[in-house]
């Protein structure tokens, strides 16, 4: 994405999402400075509550510190949270936490490796996403 951008898929269902009352932040690898540049860049800020990045926390995924951390800042409970990652600890993170998890293989990991990490459910589209969030 650092080259072209989001595609209009991703724009599309972030308002879609938006829209539909959720709240949604990113845990991400990402240094704070550089996601920040990169949100401003593709006008996608508004849409994210809350960005943990490794700076922020004594502990980085797959420890459960950083989803809790976001998951504190939206004042709700684990159970009615997802986490939806492309990687073994985003699943692990995600468990650890206590939320649902959703697995979006997009490379590097394939949809057994997610689903041995704990992914509950499997998408391989961004729009496979909706059904599984509007239950």
């Amino acid at each position: 994405m650092d080259g072209t951008g989001p595609g209009k898929d991703l724009v599309g269902l972030l308002e879609q999402l938006r829209q539909k009352g959720f709240i949604m932040g990113l845990v991400t690898f990402v240094r704070k400075t550089r996601l920040t540049k990169r949100l401003d860049t593709w006008k996608l800020g508004d849409y994210f509550s809350c960005a943990v990045t490794p700076e922020q926390v004594a502990e980085f995924k797959p420890s459960p510190q950083p989803y809790l951390k976001a998951i504190e800042e939206f004042h709700l409970k684990p159970r009615d949270c997802f986490v939806i990652g492309d990687e073994p600890v985003d699943m692990m993170g995600g468990k650890r936490a206590g939320t649902k998890t959703i697995g979006m293989p997009q490379g590097f990991y394939s949809r057994e490796e997610l689903e041995e990490a704990g992914a509950e459910s499997i998408i391989t589209s961004l729009n496979e996403l909706p059904p599984l969030l509007f239950k």
